[in-house]
């Protein structure tokens, strides 16, 4: 990845606080923290680093959102030509922002056979799984399959609650 110098975004384009990915996130990652003292569990930490993969990927996803839009409001960047949209500061981001989202992709794919291939060894783990595939099952393209994998978790996670590993 290129070490690109690039300026700091208008403040109208900065974030005043954590994204709302990154709080669901964050939210579904500490549901599948272990509590102190439990045993390491391989599928727990497989799925914590997917979801710290996809946690990054979503955010690089939003901050493209966010700059092609100022892009289009502020240099009418669908009508510029290729040169013209090099000389524009933001685009070099634009760029760097793309490589690494195909960077992620691809170790995200790495990490998700990862999970598939490690066997949970705790109720957490079994709940960090569920989390991965529910995150994966978009509810907009399979809206019946999401739902069941969320329901399965909050039943799960139900039923052991208070169960001693």
């Amino acid at each position: 990845m290129s070490r690109r110098v690039t300026r700091a975004a208008p403040a109208d384009l900065r974030p005043n606080g954590p994204s709302r990915r990154q709080l669901i996130v964050s939210s579904a990652a500490a549901a599948t923290v272990a509590p102190a003292g439990t045993t390491s569990d391989p599928a727990l930490q497989a799925c914590r680093a997917w979801q710290a993969c996809r946690a990054e990927y979503d955010d690089l996803t939003q901050r493209w959102q966010t700059l092609e839009t100022y892009l289009f409001r502020h240099y009418n960047w669908s009508r510029l030509s290729r040169r013209q949209r090099r000389a524009i500061p933001e685009a070099a981001e634009l760029d760097q922002i793309d490589d690494r989202r195909d960077e992620l992709s691809d170790h995200e794919q790495q990490l998700l056979m990862l999970v598939l291939r490690t066997s949970a060894t705790t109720p957490h783990g079994v709940a960090a799984k569920l989390t991965v595939a529910g995150s994966i099952v978009r509810p907009y393209e399979n809206a019946e399959g999401h739902d069941l994998i969320t329901s399965v978790l909050r039943d799960f996670r139900s039923i052991t609650q208070g169960i001693a590993e």
